[in-house]
Parts: C-alpha cells; structure tokens; sequence
C-alpha cells in the first residue's frame, strides 16, 4: 500500500518478486497517481514491469455519492448522516483519501458553522511537502506563483500567469512543466492553455498557509493582472471580489457596480445581489450606498428575496431621511414588499406615510404610492375605494408619461373592476398588458398578465387564461425573474386542473414550490395548491401533512388564496374518512367567505355540500343552500347556477328521491364549462342514483369507462369516492406505505434523491451515472411506484420513513 512512498530497497524487492515467482502468486500494489510524476522513481519501476508483461493496472474512479455515503457510515457508524456525506463528496470530489481524512478531520474536530468542513491537517502537509519539493527544485518564485494562482481562485490562462509572475517567459514555462509533474495543477482541455489546480482541497491547502497580509497583497497583484488584460468588463465579478479582498474598495465599488448591471441585463439576480452587497460595503459616501442599497432591492425584489429586501431598504431609508421625497418613494417600495410578505397593516402604514408626504406633488413617487394603497384596497376587498386609487394614480402617470407606474395602475384598476362588474375590467387588464409589452416593462407585465389570468379564469375562459399566463411565463424566464415565473406557474395549476389535466397541474405546482423562496405569501400559497392537488390525486395523508405545515402562514396571504386551502382541508378529512373533521372544516370555509369574501366562494359552498353529501345530512344541506342563496342574492353566473344546480340534485339524493337525471344535467353543465372531471364525477354519481332510485343492475361498463377516465387523469380523489359506492368496485391496487417492491439499490437511493427535489443533472452526478441514465433511473421509480410525478415518489418516500402522521382538526 502506498507505494509511491516506499525506499529504493522497497523497489528493488518488488522488481525482484515480480520477475522471479512462477507459482501463481499475485501481488497487488497501491499508489496515488497524483504523487507519482514523470520522475518519481516509481515510474520507471512501473515501465520495467510493463515491458516484461508482469503488470496489469487497475484505475479506481473516484467514488460517487453512495460510495461516499457507505464509507461515511463504515467510518463513522451512528453518528453518519446524508448531509455529511453529501458534504464530503463535494470536497473531496470522490477521492479516497481525501474523503477518509475530511471524516477523521469532522470527527476530531471542535464544531463549527454548519455546512462546513475543516481542512485535514494532513491534506495540508501533504500538499506543503511537494511545494517544499518544488522550492527546493525551482527556487521560491514559484512558490509565489503558485500561491497567486490558489488567491486567485478560478483557472488562469497562459497571459494570467505571465503577468502574476515576475520571471522571464521560459523560466515560467518551466515553472508551469513542474507544477504539473508535481501534480499540483493539471492543464484543461481548453483551445487556450489554461492551468488549475487537480483538486480543490489542493488549492485550499496552498491559500490557507499564506499569512494574512501576504494574502492580502496577492489578491492586489491578482486584481491588477486581471483588470490589465483585455475585456475587463467580462471579468468584472472576479475583479470586484480581488480588489475588496486586497482592501481597494474604490475599485472593489467600481467593479462590483459593473458586474451587477451585467448580471441584472443577463437576470442573473443571484450574482447581482451578491455583486451589490460587496458594492455597498465599499461604497466611497453614503450617496453611494444609498444608490447601491435601492438597486440592491430590485435584485433581491425580482428573486424573491422579500425579508431581505426589507433589511436593505430600511437602511436605505435610514440613509436618506434627510431628503423627503427620496425617502417617500423608499416608503412605497417598502409597502410593497411587505405586501408580498403577507404584512398588509405594516404596507398600509408605508403606502399611506410616503402619500402624505408626497400631498400636493403629483409626480411619479405619489402615482406609485397611490398604485400600492389601492392594491392593499383592492386585497381588503374594499374594491371601490381601489377603483378610486387606481384611476387617480392612472391619471398622474399618464400626465408624467411614467409608462411602469402607468401599467400598474391599470393592473389594479382592471382587477378591482373585475371583482366589481364582471367582464367589464377585462379591457383594463388587456391595455396594461400593452402598456407593458409595448415598452419592454418585464415586471409589470408579468403582474399584469397574472391579473388577466384571473379575471379570464372567473370568467370560465380557460384557454384563453391558459394561453394568457404560458405566454407571461415565457417572457418571465427570459428575463430571469424567478418569483413572478412562480407566480404565472401557481395561475396554470387552477387553470390545469380545472381543465382536467391534474398531472400538469401536479408539475406546476412542484415547480412553483421549489422556485419561491420561503418568507414570502407565495411559498405558502404554491404549498397550498400543491396540498390540493395531493388531495384531489388520492395522496390525502401527504396532503394533510403539508397542509399541517402552512396552517399558520396561510393566515397571512390574500382571503382569496386562504378560502382555496380551507376548502381542501375539509376534502382531506373526507378522504381520509374523518367525516366529523370534514364538517368542521367545510363550515370554516363557508364563515370565512361570508365574513371576509362577499362576491365569491363557490369553492368553499361546494366542498361543504360534498360533506354533508358524505355524511347524507340532508338537513345541514338545506342550511347550507339557504346560507348559499343569500351570498349570492342577485348574482346568477354560470358556475354559481351550476352550484345549485348540484346542491339540488344532491339533496334529492339525500332525501331518497330520484336525483340521477338532476345529476345527468349537472355533469352537462360542467362540461360547458369546461371543467370535466368533475363533469365525469357527476356522470358516475347519475348512474349510481338510478340504482338506488329504481334498483335497475348496475350498469358496469358505463361506470367503469367513467371510473377508467379519472384514474387516466390522476383524479383519484374522485375515483374512491366512487369505488366506494360500487359493491365490486375494481379499486386500483395500493402500494404499502413501508413496501419496497423490486427496488434495486440503486433505485431506493434515486427515489430518495428525487424526494429532496434533484434534477436529473444532480441525480447523475450524485450516483456517477450519465444523465440518460439517471433519467431512466426516475422513470423507472414512478413506473414502480404506479404514479406519474416526481412529487409522488417524495410522498411515497416520507410516508415510507415517517408513517402516517397524527391528525389535528
């Protein structure tokens, strides 16, 4: 083991065993390729062997992240866990050696901050032992370069090193040669001759046993090479990094304000936040900083980012109280955020401050201000008074030609209009759409194509809703503008699964949860559509556990959003046969709506009349319809008429009357509108009443085709509600919670990469397979597993580990 550190005696035996033993003795030896250069000793031993055929020579890869993972356990036992090895692999990129001395390093090691893992004291001497070596070879001007190389941090081009050493070209050229014999960097596979170090942990060991103030200095040499060479401006990140490293913040400011104008034209928001976060700690005055910190908002704002957003702009404002105006439009962009945080009295209180300092001056800053007051109006449903807001705020725009505030105000004013006349808004939200797109206004389109969605959508006009937000979600990431990507996607779940397409939906929905950060009302309300489609595809234990998790912050999000979750929950407990927390539950709905939504809640009046179907409580039916009846007093559109419609067929039903043609008529109904699944539900329910009205033999074919339909839809909600109204219904077959079928190995650990939300990229790259292969692997999975997305299989993961988990009412 270890040859490549054994003496000339050691060699010598091995040369003489290999070329004299004939009885059919194989001696295995081991040796690290990367101490082994073209002059190592070694390597001539090796080519004797080869030339009298005695060798054959074995390459072990790197291990992967399940090789990784078993030798964490081996060597750490109980105290292993997943993201160890997860963190391991990551460092020590699959190495051997590197691995076992990062997991002897954790364990003797003091803790410290989370995710991180300490340099091995022995990676560290061995990478200073062949640096030792090169000094002693080449002198300490290489030393040098290889330390400005490790400060620098990225691969380096030929011109790179030319400039960050201060010999003559051929001495660097050798410089390079015995770098690489050393095995400390390695040259890519690049058209132009580019250098890095072979590991990361290699570079590490170099960087960290440079004293302070040398390292310093480097990153100034570094800097100065970089910006000398030409296109600085691609390389502007790098540079803002170097220079705040070396303690030059003039150049750091510069470059780090270069670099984030570039990144937010690319909307790439995550670099610019971070480039406007170095920029602001570098900034020369408090001009600067101020400047810095409002588009350090707009970054934080487009990803996403709202808690942080507010820290920065309330330093902001404490910068410019001075100046009143600029303070007041700090206000209306601070209302605004604290609305996408669900805090609608804390934005009213900054909406209604910056509007009364701004009294009297009708410009842009009050236009804005007034735009947020009439959003919170319009949210509070107080959608007058938002009409009242908007139009002013309309009027003020256009006579500044503020085409963005101008969109805005339309936006509102259309969708305050909406809840108010109807169809009648429609115009309003199309012209704020053309606004936007007319003069390449990213956001503002986006939120105004989200508010067409949804007037078009409680309208009954799906496709051209559907049509609507996919065309705003391909210009939203275009842009890069994650958080209104996770808004148009959370519109196309309704309208997906309205339309009976609930495995899109399902897709939707997960990509929505997965792209909003947490903090915001959107987290919870993606949570809580995906909680919906859980339910409504038959998953009601993983529904109840997610729904669980967002009972608190959903009290924070629009009246709107909340009814859509208050409803689910009482179809949770009706799945999961808990009729007594159903009624409970549908009739909190049904409050809710009558106290804080008086122009909606068709949702909520029907998952209440699905329960009291459930629990045949006629009577509670006929409150239910006297309390429907009086919400919606003068108001007679399609889905409210199909709703009694359904009320009625349902209480003939209850009552023993026969209810199969009510129920014949409401199925026709929902299939004008386009909503089939629960027109095919309704089908079934019409055949299933004839039996029990006329006690003809059930037909089985027709209910079965029906029953047939839904399970191809995923709308298995709705299958076992009429599974179990079928005396030999065909059930589809269900997997134990704790089953393991035919899982390979391999496939267990692609279902547990899959639940903790991988790609099929990071799913290849963690099992050391092509990403053919990993997308087989997924397949594979959900083919076992009966079920058609990758949510399911996180589902099916949790409830395997984890059980059923305990209800609470």
């Amino acid at each position: 083991e270890d040859v490549h550190e054994a003496d000339a005696a050691s060699r010598e035996l091995f040369l003489y065993l290999a070329m004299t033993m004939r009885i059919g003795i194989c001696m295995v030896i081991t040796y690290r390729e990367d101490e082994v250069g073209p002059a190592h000793p070694l390597r001539a031993l090796l080519i004797d062997l080869q030339r009298e055929r005695r060798l054959a020579q074995l390459s072990l890869a790197p291990l992967d992240s399940v090789g990784v993972e078993r030798m964490t356990a081996a060597l750490l036992g109980k105290d292993a866990t997943s993201e160890l090895a997860r963190l391991v692999h990551e460092r020590s990129q699959g190495v051997p050696f590197y691995v076992e001395e990062l997991l002897k390093a954790t364990v003797d090691a003091s803790p410290g901050a989370p995710g991180q893992l300490a340099l091995p004291r022995s990676v560290s001497d061995s990478v200073q032992l062949r640096l030792r070596r090169l000094v002693k070879e080449r002198g300490p001007q290489i030393a040098d370069l290889l330390q400005a190389a490790a400060v620098a941090g990225v691969p380096l081009d030929y011109p790179a090193f030319l400039r960050l050493s201060d010999r003559a070209e051929a001495e660097v050229d050798v410089d390079l040669a015995a770098s690489v014999d050393a095995q400390l960097l390695e040259r890519l596979a690049t058209r132009t001759e580019t250098y890095q170090f072979r590991h990361a942990l290699t570079r590490e060991a170099i960087e960290m046993a440079i004293p302070e103030p040398r390292r310093r200095r480097l990153h100034g040499r570094v800097a100065e090479a970089l910006a000398a060479m030409p296109r600085p401006d691609e390389r502007a990140a790098l540079l803002a990094h170097h220079f705040a490293a070396a303690g030059n913040e003039q150049q750091a400011f510069r470059y780090a304000r270069e670099g984030a104008a570039r990144a937010l034209r690319l909307g790439a928001y995550g670099t610019a936040v971070d480039l406007l976060q170095v920029a602001a700690e570098a900034a020369p005055d408090d001009i600067g900083r101020l400047e810095t910190l409002e588009s350090l908002v707009h970054a934080l704002q487009a990803g996403g980012r709202a808690t942080e957003a507010e820290a920065a702009l309330r330093t902001a404002r404490e910068l410019a109280l001075a100046d009143a105006d600029r303070t007041a439009a700090l206000d209306v962009r601070l209302a605004d955020v604290l609305l996408m945080q669900g805090r609608r009295s804390e934005a009213m209180m900054a909406a209604s401050r910056a509007a009364a300092a701004l009294e009297g001056h009708e410009g842009p800053t009050l236009a804005a201000a007034l735009v947020i007051s009439a959003r919170l109006s319009r949210v509070e449903n107080d959608h007058e008074r938002a009409v009242q807001l908007a139009e002013r705020a309309l009027a003020i725009a256009r006579g500044c030609h503020e085409r963005a505030i101008e969109a805005s105000a339309l936006t509102v004013l259309g969708s305050a209009r909406v809840r108010l006349e109807g169809a009648n808004g429609v115009p309003d939200l199309e012209e704020a759409v053309a606004v936007a797109k007319s003069h390449d206004l990213g956001a503002e389109l986006v939120v105004a194509s989200v508010e067409l969605v949804l007037a078009l959508r409680s309208l009954g006009r799906w496709d051209a809703a559907r049509a609507a937000a996919e065309e705003a979600l391909a210009i939203a990431r275009e842009r890069g503008l994650e958080f209104a990507q996770a808004r148009l996607l959370t519109e196309l779940v309704h309208i997906h699964y309205t339309q009976g397409r609930y495995r899109d939906a399902r897709d939707s929905a997960e990509r929505a949860v997965a792209m909003v950060r947490q903090g915001t009302t959107l987290a919870t309300v993606a949570r809580s559509l995906l909680c919906t489609l859980l339910t409504l595809q038959g998953e009601s234990e993983a529904a109840f556990a997610l729904s669980e998790q967002i009972a608190i912050p959903i009290a924070a999000v629009e009246p709107d959003r909340r009814l859509g979750y208050l409803s689910t929950r009482a179809r949770i407990f009706r799945a999961l046969g808990d009729l007594e927390a159903a009624a409970v539950a549908a009739t909190r709905a049904v409050e809710f709506v009558l106290s804080a939504l008086p122009r909606a809640g068709v949702e909520a009046f029907l998952a209440a009349a699905d329960v009291a179907e459930a629990r045949r409580d006629g009577a509670e039916l006929r409150r239910l319809m006297a309390r429907c009846d009086a919400h919606f007093a003068g108001r007679e559109s399609r889905p409210i008429a199909v709703m009694r419609a359904e009320m009625d067929a349902i209480l003939a039903d209850i009552e023993g009357r026969d209810a199969a043609d009510a129920f014949a008529s409401v199925a026709e109904r929902y299939a004008e509108l386009g909503v089939p699944v629960r027109a095919a539900y309704r089908r079934a329910c019409a055949m299933i009443a004839a039996i029990r009205a006329r006690g003809s033999d059930l037909p089985d074919a027709p209910v079965r085709a029906i029953r047939a339909e839904l399970v191809e839809r995923g709308a298995l909600y709705y299958v076992n509600i009429i599974d179990a109204a079928l005396p030999s219904g065909e059930a589809p077959a269900r997997t134990p919670h704790g089953a393991t079928l035919s899982f390979s190995e391999v496939e267990l650990r692609t279902a547990m990469l899959v639940s903790r939300g991988h790609t099929n990229d990071r799913i290849a790259a963690e099992l050391g397979v092509t990403v053919d292969e990993a997308e087989d692997l997924v397949a594979a999975v959900l083919r076992k597993l009966g079920v058609a997305s990758r949510a399911q299989v996180a589902s099916w993961v949790l409830q395997r580990e984890e059980g059923r988990p305990a209800r609470r009412h």
